[in-house]
């Protein structure tokens, strides 16, 4: 019923949908930097000059 009344009101829907997007794709965004920034004070704790190419280029793998 309630879905109905969402769908019967498009403006009310959009409105509703975009909003759950934007928050979407911005949880996305901070999901992203958040893993970027964990996997960069990892490679802190390695040593030598290793740990800058895990952090740098990317490659997780040892």
């Amino acid at each position: 019923m309630g879905i109905q009344v969402l769908f019967k009101n498009r403006a009310l829907f959009f409105i509703f949908f975009y909003e759950f997007l934007y928050c979407f794709i911005l949880m996305c965004f901070l999901w992203m930097f958040f893993y970027e920034f964990l996997f960069f004070l990892l490679s802190f704790f390695y040593s030598g000059s290793r740990s800058f190419e895990i952090g740098f280029s990317g490659n997780i793998c040892p």
